[in-house]
């Protein structure tokens, strides 16, 4: 499947080959496609159907976001193999295009172009998060009216990592 299978997953010139890259996953409503804490390393590009991401906290499972056609998710275990950081859960019939880590090895020698392609997409798609995530950090932190420490202080992430709770390093 590429752009002649009704969809783009906007890699540029290289959607065509995308489809022939990646393994076709079909997931049922209900269905766990990722759980948090458990080994990852795929990236998949939603075709079809819907997903809801959660993480869990001590206050229990928070709501991340929706995920639909057009989307991507898994971005950071392509990278990094390490543990997922949320769960995925299906709304709906779902189908999926997945590539794992070993298959983006494969591609960089492979296919460069649909390689450099692919991860130009997962870093737009993490630098995106990662302004959302930091925006509703700090829109969180001036609801709770946290003080800042002056500059000579701890930065910010780590004043924020301990509002949160997670520690952080000075």
């Amino acid at each position: 499947m590429g752009t002649e299978g009704g969809f783009d997953p906007g890699l540029g010139p290289a959607s065509a080959r995308w489809g022939a890259a990646a393994r076709a996953v079909t997931v049922a409503a209900g269905e766990v496609l990722v759980a948090h804490g458990a080994p990852s390393g795929t990236l998949y590009y939603v075709v079809e159907g819907s997903f809801r991401a959660t993480r869990p906290t001590r206050a229990g499972a928070i709501e991340l976001g929706q995920i639909g056609p057009g989307s991507w998710l898994g971005e950071v275990g392509l990278i990094d193999q390490g543990p997922a950081t949320a769960t995925v859960v299906a709304l709906a019939p779902s189908r999926l295009l997945a590539l794992d880590h070993a298959g983006l090895e494969r591609l960089l020698t492979d296919d460069p172009e649909l390689a450099c392609a692919i991860l130009r997409r997962v870093t737009r798609t993490l630098a995106a998060r990662l302004r959302r995530t930091s925006a509703g950090v700090l829109e969180a932190m001036d609801d709770q009216e946290v003080r800042l420490a002056p500059a000579s202080g701890p930065g910010w992430v780590t004043r924020a990592m301990n509002w949160l709770g997670g520690g952080g390093e000075s």
